[in-house]
């Protein structure tokens, strides 16, 4: 009896130290995959979702509207949401906001990531250094298996908002904006005929006429377009934009050019769609058409690259894209333009 006391002892005493040791098994191999698969699978997503964020400038004025586009690059398969609209943005008002449709990636051969566009317009009325914030984006990728969810968020921008006064004015201290004026007496007014009335009538009208006229006289695309390339070349002249600004920002230009003397409005159409008009109904010569679609595909490649290039492998770009350029501008008129008008951006 003592023995079977004994063993029933030990039995009772080896229950709770095992059930212990099979708690802390599953515990351990809940907290192995708890760690070893989330962060990963996270990680390994996050690096399919890419979003890049881009300012027209990065100085302005009060009030100087300035344009933010959000491109989120995902598989083709992945739900991307942007975050809804608000009225202010950091210390930016939102003015507008619009959402593109997701078009293919030109540059992938198996057509297996696509790319979603937000282009934002703001303006502040704070003075100095400011900041766009990070935007978060979420997104959901799914295949045939499960799905998975997450965001990622955009880079910080810096923006200097410059004021419009100068360093002379002083908005507590007021000044006449001219002098006073005198008033005559009534004894020196002279009657006005009716004859002089209508003369002035008839003068005003025609002034009038004249500024309408004027005022509906259409810009050619030459003109908007030589008038934004004069303003980029004074931006890179005094070192505001860099060398791989001034090139997108050519491209750009060339771009809206070829598609506004066709007639089209060149905002509504990316990359894809410009190539294909170029190439099938512009008017271009065959050896323009080639080098455009061909500085395109470049600039694409140069936006989105993952690691850019330095400045000095850039600037020969930027030369070369000034050059043609204008030939595009001389060709459209057949009239050559003065050499002066070559030099860089």
């Amino acid at each position: 009896m003592n023995g079977l006391n004994a063993r029933e002892f030990s039995t009772r005493k080896r229950q709770p130290r095992f059930c212990l040791l099979a708690v802390a098994r599953v515990a351990m191999f809940a907290i192995a995959l708890m760690i070893g698969s989330s962060p990963l699978d996270a990680a390994e997503h996050d690096r399919q979702v890419d979003v890049n964020a881009t300012v027209n400038r990065t100085e302005a004025l009060l009030l100087d509207p300035i344009e933010l586009t959000l491109t989120v690059t995902a598989p083709v398969d992945a739900e991307i949401t942007f975050p809804p609209t608000t009225e202010t943005l950091g210390p930016f008002d939102v003015v507008a906001v619009e959402d593109l449709p997701s078009i293919p990636v030109l540059d992938d051969a198996d057509s297996s990531t696509r790319r979603w566009t937000r282009r934002m317009k703001l303006e502040t009325i704070e003075v100095g250094e400011q900041t766009i914030p990070a935007i978060e984006i979420r997104y959901v990728l799914r295949d045939a298996a499960n799905s998975q969810s997450g965001l990622v968020r955009s880079t910080p921008i810096p923006i200097h908002i410059n004021s419009v006064l100068t360093s002379e004015d002083n908005p507590t201290a007021f000044r006449p904006m001219k002098p006073a004026l005198p008033i005559p007496s009534q004894s020196e007014s002279t009657p006005i005929g009716w004859p002089a009335i209508a003369a002035g009538l008839i003068a005003l009208a025609f002034v009038a006429f004249l500024v309408k006229r004027r005022m509906q006289k259409p810009v050619t695309p030459k003109q908007w377009a030589s008038r934004r390339l004069a303003s980029l070349k004074q931006r890179y002249e005094v070192g505001q934009i860099d060398n791989r600004s001034a090139y997108l920002e050519l491209a750009e230009i060339a771009r809206d050019f070829v598609i506004a003397r066709e007639g089209m409005n060149p905002t509504v159409m990316t990359t894809d769609e410009v190539v294909r008009f170029v190439s099938t109904k512009s008017s271009l010569a065959s050896e323009h058409q080639n080098r455009l679609n061909a500085w395109l595909m470049d600039v694409e490649q140069t936006k989105f690259a993952p690691h850019r290039l330095a400045s000095d492998e850039i600037k020969p770009k930027v030369q070369d894209a000034t050059n043609f350029l204008h030939e595009l501008l001389d060709h459209s008129s057949g009239s050559p333009v003065a050499s002066g008008s070559r030099e860089d951006v």
